[in-house]
């Protein structure tokens, strides 16, 4: 392609330039050529002429012949070495062309022909000068000639020229210089329309040699960016190639991974499907999902997945969707209720992935596990936890309560005391025995409440024995009528078996009390029914499981204690709360009430089950466990005589003065002498200085330093056969658990009355001292 290009220039440039020559040049070469032609044509005839003019006797036309033909030569010549005649040189010739045809004319030339040359000079000086200069120089001539034909008489020759002739020659002259003026600048003006294209030839020759220069040095470029190319696509091409490579190997894998994701989510142990968030619609699922819904894959991809959820969790639901195409955060797993197709509900935990497509749509795919064991077992660990709280509350309640009761016994065995000595010292006329007496009454209801604080924390003291409910409830029908209102009726259903239980017959009558009041105010003022039932139920874990108390009983055959009411009922936040101590929906700080009964049915191993609806009534069933139908064993009666004189001394071992006191008078009012000791060490100091005299010790349980069960056993240590009696505000059972097989004599609570106090000394002396006839 190069080479072609570059002849083609070079021909043109042949072709417009002549051979690499400019108009110029060849039109000076072919004046040269001229000039040299006319030149070699004028030497001739100038030596013919000479030697013509020679032979007519002539010298001088022969010199001057000879002259012109050496100048001729010198010009052919000069030329020859410059190659190009200047402008002087041009006018010198003119001027000796001229001088030269002049003079032929004037001379008359060869047989009178000499004014054939006077034409050849304009001819010759605008073909040699130029159009401008040439016009100028014959302009000259003209005007020598003018001069010669019309002015000049020197000449002979002049003569032989007419008038006429000159005027045609002058005209004729005219005519031909005008001719050779136009010519020549027809001439010139070509000449330079040549140029002037022969330049824009030759610019575009140029431009086009600067175009193929640029071609060729683009085609280079192109060719190098070709081999570039070319090298980058054959690397692309083997990148590709590889890239293929590694696409079929990736498509392989993929379709591997894709068998393998398959073959994972139809055997996973969890369920798994897709869901369509905008519109609701199940597109996948596999076999395991199935089987855990009960559903065909053709039945679980055509369900509205609401179906699949409870009520709560559908609410649950439509929130957690609301807050996905709200774009806010979810959790990424949640808990579920679902419900399978034969109406079983389970719980189970799902973890979605979402994504996110252009239109807007969000696709979930969904793994789901069932939890329900898990909740079992979690609800089963909340309920221990909450039993080992309430168990860890009641201990501490027990405690608080047992530390209260001690106190507050302490208290009221002063109180107690000093009120019974002041009425057996009133006369019977005395005005002021009715308030001691009221007293009395009020200090007897403090220890009750003490009492019923130790009964709802377990801590109280049961009189256990076998006993028939529906006797106990047939007794003290009458009582329990007294606290319904006058508006209730109150019925009796007792069961026809022997409804036996192993309880202690106060504790449950105060559960009676307490369940009918709760009744009769549940009625109000209106009119109702409130129903006392017994019942012998042979109970499993499932009804048992329903019972109040955190410690359930085991299966087995209970006594029922039913108490129905159609009152205003309770809700199930009012259930939960009613074992609360002064809970109640009537007004504030009602009491222990159903607290006191919580705790005496915890006492008796027994259950608490309570159906209620608000506006429906109450219905409260007290399980005991059943026992068997023994025959009632007679009280032994205490044949304690009177008349015997007590004696003795009797050591009272006490950390509170007021208790002391009182038990002093009291003792002294029945005859005894008393020592006084306030904690464990005085009294031990006391039984060795008085062995022989104390006949009794009546101990208290607690006192700072030396507590009453290392005072009891130093006493044993000192005197092995003391009769010693245990004091204390705490219950029996609580009480005496140290001292089981230890000997004690007796224990009696405080606070205690007289005659109490007297029949424990009697039976603790094991009938030997009698009261004297103190008016007690």
């Amino acid at each position: 392609m190069e080479f072609f290009g570059e002849r083609l220039m070079k021909l043109l440039r042949n072709i417009l330039s002549g051979g690499r020559r400019s108009n110029h040049d060849i039109e000076m070469s072919r004046r040269i050529m001229i000039a040299n032609a006319l030149s070699i044509i004028g030497i001739i005839m100038l030596i013919l002429m000479g030697f013509i003019g020679l032979a007519q006797n002539n010298p001088l036309l022969f010199i001057t012949d000879l002259i012109v033909a050496a100048l001729l030569i010198i010009n052919m010549l000069y030329l020859r070495r410059l190659g190009e005649p200047g402008l002087i040189f041009r006018l010198s010739v003119i001027s000796f062309v001229a001088v030269f045809f002049y003079y032929l004319f004037v001379s008359g030339g060869v047989e009178n022909t000499s004014f054939v040359w006077v034409y050849t000079f304009p001819l010759l000086a605008c073909f040699v000068l130029g159009s401008r200069r040439g016009i100028y120089a014959s302009l000259v001539f003209f005007l020598f000639l003018l001069a010669f034909m019309f002015f000049d008489t020197h000449f002979p020759n002049a003569a032989l020229y007419t008038l006429n002739f000159k005027i045609r020659l002058v005209a004729s002259y005219l005519v031909v210089s005008f001719f050779a003026f136009a010519f020549e600048k027809m001439r010139e003006l070509s000449q330079c329309k040549l140029e002037e294209k022969n330049k824009e030839l030759l610019n575009s020759i140029e431009r086009l040699r600067i175009m193929d220069t640029d071609l060729r040095r683009a085609g280079e470029e192109l060719e190098r960016r070709v081999l570039t190319r070319t090298a980058e696509l054959s690397r692309l091409n083997r990148q590709l190639i590889e890239e293929t490579e590694e696409r079929k190997r990736s498509e392989k894998s993929l379709h591997e991974s894709e068998q393998r994701y398959r073959h994972l989510i139809a055997n996973a142990p969890a369920g798994i499907y897709e869901l369509d968030l905008k519109s609701n619609r199940l597109i996948s699922v596999n076999d395991v999902m199935c089987r855990l819904s009960g559903y065909t894959k053709e039945e679980f991809l055509s369900l509205d997945p609401m179906q699949l959820l409870t009520e709560e969790s559908r609410r649950i639901f439509m929130q957690r969707q609301a807050a996905i195409f709200a774009g806010k955060p979810v959790p990424a797993s949640v808990e579920y209720a679902v419900r399978s197709k034969d109406g079983q509900e389970f719980w189970v935990i799902l973890s979605s992935e979402f994504s996110y497509e252009p239109e807007g749509g969000i696709k979930a795919m969904v793994v789901m596990s069932d939890i329900t064991e898990r909740k079992r077992v979690e609800a089963e660990r909340i309920q221990l936890e909450r039993r080992l709280l309430d168990s860890q509350r009641l201990e501490s309640l027990g405690i608080l309560a047992g530390g209260i009761a001690h106190d507050f016994n302490n208290l009221l065995m002063a109180i107690l005391g000093n009120l019974e000595i002041a009425q057996i010292n009133l006369p019977a006329t005395s005005s002021a025995r009715l308030s001691v007496g009221q007293a009395i009454q009020a200090t007897r209801r403090a220890a009750d409440l003490t009492r019923q604080m130790l009964a709802y924390s377990g801590k109280g003291s049961f009189m256990i024995k076998p006993m028939d409910l529906n006797e106990l409830v047939r007794e003290n029908t009458e009582l329990f009528r007294t606290v319904v209102c006058k508006t209730v009726t109150m019925s009796l259903e007792l069961s026809n078996e022997s409804a036996v239980v192993k309880a202690d017959p106060g504790q449950v009558q105060q559960v009676i009390m307490n369940l009918i009041t709760n009744a009769s105010e549940a009625i109000g003022d209106k009119q109702g029914d409130i129903t006392i039932a017994t019942e012998i139920l042979d109970c499993n874990e499932t009804f048992l499981e329903k019972s109040l108390i955190q410690e359930k009983v085991p299966a087995g055959r209970y006594v029922c204690l039913k108490v129905t009411d159609d009152g205003q009922g309770m809700d199930e936040k009012t259930i939960s709360r009613i074992f609360d101590p002064f809970f109640s929906t009537k007004f504030t700080g009602r009491g222990l009430g159903m607290s006191v009964v919580l705790g005496i049915v915890r006492g008796h191993k027994g259950a608490i089950i309570i159906e209620s609806m608000p506006g429906r009534g109450t219905t409260v069933q007290v399980l005991f466990p059943a026992g068997e139908a023994v025959a009632e064993i007679s009280k032994p009666s205490s044949n304690i005589s009177s008349a015997a004189t007590p004696s003795g001394t009797i050591l009272v071992v006490d950390d509170e003065e007021m208790v002391r006191s009182v038990c002093e008078v009291v003792l002294q009012r029945l005859g005894y002498k008393t020592l006084s000791a306030a904690e464990g060490e005085e009294a031990l100091m006391f039984l060795q200085k008085h062995s022989t005299e104390i006949v009794l010790v009546l101990l208290d349980l607690t006192m700072p330093k030396m507590d009453g069960y290392r005072t009891f056993q130093e006493m044993r240590r000192i005197r092995p056969d003391i009769r010693i009696i245990l004091c204390s505000g705490y219950g029996e059972e609580a009480a005496t658990e140290r001292f089981v097989h230890s000997g004690l004599n007796g224990f009696i609570k405080k606070p205690f009355q007289i005659g109490e106090l007297k029949e424990k000394i009697a039976e603790a002396l094991g009938g030997l001292d009698t009261s004297a006839s103190t008016g007690i």
